[in-house]
């Protein structure tokens, strides 16, 4: 097989992903949020491990089987090792009816599930109160919470529950005179502590502080010594971090100490940060109480309510909806599989921060079956990108950078006679200008692959796994040549 790095790519320069450049000169480390997009083929049909057949009732159109090794599986296996991602967090789980539950209790669930890779939290001291379920309460940046803390619809199953908060909470009281405190044993380095806090009339102050245990180089517990002026306590508003006010929290000595009542209840997300990465057993305790603020009232005491805890915030999300034209991620038209929704604003509910960067499989399969005019084409992937761009553009003051790939087309048109009235050829030549145009990133993968074939270099019948998706070969090959396109312009 040919190499990528030929005529092949396009528009892969600084000038061209500007922000990924920016970022990777400042050494960013946290808030990088990727949005992936694509049809069947980005979700991983024909892949190995993709399970899935026609007809099987546990078949989503908006989720990557779980198994499957497509090639955004493959990129996001390199990426997660690559920077590190810190991909587990804390979150209350596993507790069907209210009630009051055992240090044991809490301490076992160690669960790790399709949904989620959960970090574990454990209760030293304390009583602890579960509440299932309780609707977000005057919550400041929605974005952080799961679909169904958020009443949302459910789409994207597990791609919108991964690192988010839960619908339900722990309540951590006294133990008659002892005070509560919780263990967290990082799994990774991390920058940044995000908490969803439940702050309310009955709650009481937290301090948190790495254990003096950690390590021997620093009086306060951290493995570093902190950064100049770190750590910072702030909350995140519409996904701006705003620095809290003394009344609210303060550092003294690289402690962290935070009222969480509030007058109103109210669901805040903390963002600590330590200036740079940290590792160790980070501790949450008991610190007093505003004197107005009553008891919680199971506890006979006041209360530290917390729904769940992540770092970094690091993730890359396939949201690829098998069946779906452009036109059906906008909503502006029916998917082969389900009515018309607009899928880009469900995903952008849940999007925390300006992409950082977006990877999207143009869907031309679906386009060539449906005969979208090629205007329209343009049109939806124009508008799609600048939903992408300015999402969040405000607080981050940038737009995101666009990576666009192509695919092989049905195996025969492909490789046989196209009769249709619009050619695959005019949608692959239509995706290639509308990224010249635009300065996007371009992989041309499907060129590539019917330059092999025309060669002799390899036999068509091995890209496919039917006739309309990709071979386990196809998926390894454009997955490994992801990494070492997103090598270099990271």
């Amino acid at each position: 097989m040919q190499t990528i790095f030929s005529e092949y790519t396009h528009n892969i320069s600084t000038d061209n992903f500007p922000v990924l450049t920016a970022g990777r000169r400042s050494r960013k480390t946290t808030d990088m949020e990727i949005i992936e997009l694509g049809d069947s083929h980005g979700w991983g049909q024909g892949a190995t491990g993709n399970e899935w057949e026609e007809g099987q009732p546990v078949y989503s159109i908006h989720n990557p089987p779980i198994t499957s090794r497509g090639f955004y599986e493959i990129l996001n296996e390199h990426l997660n090792n690559k920077f590190a991602m810190y991909k587990s967090m804390i979150t209350f789980s596993g507790f069907s009816s209210a009630g009051e539950v055992t240090k044991v209790q809490v301490n076992r669930k160690k669960q790790e599930t399709p949904n989620k890779n959960t970090d574990h939290l454990e209760v030293l001291t304390g009583r602890v109160y579960v509440v299932p379920s309780l609707a977000l309460q005057s919550a400041e940046d929605a974005t952080f919470y799961s679909r169904v803390a958020r009443n949302d619809v459910s789409h994207f199953g597990y791609s919108n529950v991964r690192q988010k908060m839960a619908r339900g909470f722990y309540a951590f009281g006294l133990e008659g005179a002892i005070p509560f405190k919780l263990s967290i044993q990082m799994k990774e380095y991390a920058r940044k502590m995000y908490m969803g806090v439940v702050k309310t009339s009955q709650a009481c102050k937290i301090k948190i502080y790495f254990s003096p245990e950690n390590t021997p180089q620093t009086t306060s517990g951290e493995y570093y010594k902190n950064a100049s002026g770190f750590p910072k306590i702030f909350r995140m508003v519409n996904g701006a971090a705003v620095e809290c006010t003394s009344s609210e929290a303060l550092v003294t000595g690289g402690v962290i100490s935070i009222d969480t009542y509030s007058a109103s209840s109210q669901d805040v997300i903390y963002c600590i940060d330590w200036g740079f990465k940290q590792k160790g057993e980070v501790l949450i305790e008991y610190n007093g109480f505003v004197p107005a603020s009553s008891n919680f009232p199971a506890l006979g005491s006041r209360a530290f309510h917390l729904r769940g805890i992540m770092f970094d915030r690091n993730i890359a999300s396939n949201y690829s909806m098998g069946g779906h034209t452009t036109g059906g991620w906008l909503g502006t038209e029916a998917s082969y599989q389900d009515a018309a929704y607009d899928h880009i604003a469900e995903i952008l509910r849940y999007a925390s921060f300006t992409p950082y960067l977006s990877i999207i499989q143009a869907p031309i399969v679906n386009e060539y079956l449906r005969q979208t005019p090629i205007a329209t084409f343009k049109n939806n992937l124009a508008a799609i990108v600048n939903r992408l761009k300015n999402h969040r553009s405000n607080v981050s003051g940038r737009g995101t950078d666009v990576l666009f790939l192509s695919t092989i087309g049905s195996r025969t048109q492909e490789f046989g006679t196209d009769k249709a009235m619009i050619k695959y050829d005019a949608y692959f030549t239509a995706l290639k200008e509308f990224c010249s145009d635009n300065k996007h990133g371009y992989i041309d993968f499907r060129q590539l692959f019917k330059d092999n074939v025309a060669q002799g270099l390899i036999d068509y019948q091995l890209l496919y796994h039917d006739s309309n998706h990709p071979s386990p070969f196809v998926h390894e090959f454009i997955g490994n040549e992801l990494i070492k396109i997103t090598n270099i312009i990271f």
